[in-house]
């Protein structure tokens, strides 16, 4: 009896024991296991902040380019005047171009006095909705004037340089150098001279000035290139618009016999036409003044103007480039393209057409090398 209730005592004690051993394993387990799972470095724990922080931030916005560039052109005169004729017919191609992708909206001031040009410029100026001031010749002093007044907007000129003793380079005025149709008045000249009969041609013009001796010089010097024989006649009206005075003129000159009249004035073509006489015209293609005898014109091609003036802006505006004027007038060759002769293959034996088309080449590609002067005609 006795012996069964040690064996009784010893088994409880046993299992006592060995529940006792059982827990304290299961225990020194579970502290293992919880120092096995190592917990976030600061690093990690940095790097998940920020990329929430980054998540949570709103996304830069992109800085759209601009898709609108607005100018504004001031004309002395009306835009029938072929002159100022060729800067919207330039502008219209520009804007066909549609150069950096922009959509151009060209606004058109016309018959603008001299006396209130400062103040018509300013006022546009100072509205500050327009990329661009051009002015098509004149006004220099009051380019000027506005420039300096308003030193962010961007004005250009064409004009010749001679004499723009106001002009300071450098700023927001750009000078464009007008007298750049030397080139083609010459291919007027050597056309003229291959064509006339009497030997004996004219040119009827406003006033002597740079950008007009020189595209006179050089119609003289391309006649005499391919006709020896013949004579030039000039006359100067005095005035840049006066109809009337330049038929005056041009009928003097056909009543001593010429027979081709290069007209550098509006006005003359009509006594031309009566007289059974040839006439070339400028800056536009106007044979559709006298479809029989506009034989050529020579054309101003002014987009180059319009074009730098466009990449100046866009240069200031995306990169920040300050306006900056260069010492001299922006000019250009026909090698830039800057003017071309247009004939009517009707009127011109294609002979002769043939012969001015390879002197144009000469010129492009340089082989042909001439003098242009703005010395007063002879």
């Amino acid at each position: 009896m006795y012996r069964k209730k040690a064996y009784a005592f010893f088994l409880i004690l046993l299992i006592i024991i060995l529940s006792a051993c059982k827990a304290q394993t299961v225990s020194l387990s579970t502290e293992e296991s919880a120092e096995s799972v190592e917990s976030p470095t600061a690093e990690v724990m940095a790097d998940q902040t920020a990329d929430e922080a980054s998540e949570d931030a709103a996304p830069e916005e992109e800085v759209d380019n601009p898709d609108t560039f607005h100018v504004v052109t001031l004309h002395s005169a009306t835009i029938d005047a072929n002159w100022d004729k060729a800067f919207v017919q330039a502008m219209e191609r520009v804007i066909d171009l549609k150069p950096h992708g922009l959509t151009i909206v060209h606004e058109i001031v016309e018959s603008v006095p001299w006396a209130d040009a400062e103040r018509i410029m300013k006022d546009y100026a100072a509205t500050g909705e327009y990329d661009l001031i051009f002015i098509p010749g004149l006004f220099r002093d009051e380019a000027c004037a506005t420039a300096a007044a308003y030193p962010d907007q961007l004005i250009t000129i064409t004009t010749n340089r001679e004499g723009y003793d106001c002009y300071e380079a450098g700023k927001n005025l750009y000078v464009f150098d007008s007298s750049n149709l030397g080139y083609c008045g010459y291919l007027v000249g050597a056309l003229a001279g291959l064509t006339t009969e009497s030997n004996l041609i004219a040119a009827t013009a406003p006033f002597p000035s740079t950008d007009i001796n020189e595209p006179l010089n050089a119609f003289i010097e391309g006649a005499e290139s391919v006709n020896p024989d013949v004579k030039v006649t000039i006359t100067f009206i005095e005035s840049w618009y006066d109809p009337p005075l330049a038929r005056d003129a041009a009928e003097a000159q056909l009543n001593i016999g010429a027979d081709f009249v290069w007209a550098l004035v509006d006005g003359a073509f009509e006594v031309v036409e009566e007289n059974g006489a040839k006439a070339a015209g400028l800056y536009i293609d106007q044979n559709y003044l006298a479809e029989d005898t506009i034989v050529t014109s020579a054309v101003a091609l002014w987009d180059r103007y319009f074009l730098d003036s466009i990449d100046v802006w866009w240069e200031n505006q995306i990169n920040g480039t300050p306006y900056s004027g260069p010492e001299v007038a922006i000019g250009y060759t026909i090698s830039d393209g800057v003017c071309d002769l247009v004939i009517d293959e009707d009127l011109v034996s294609q002979e002769v057409i043939d012969q001015i088309a390879n002197i144009k080449s000469q010129l492009v590609d340089g082989t042909l090398q001439i003098e242009i002067t703005d010395e007063l005609p002879e």
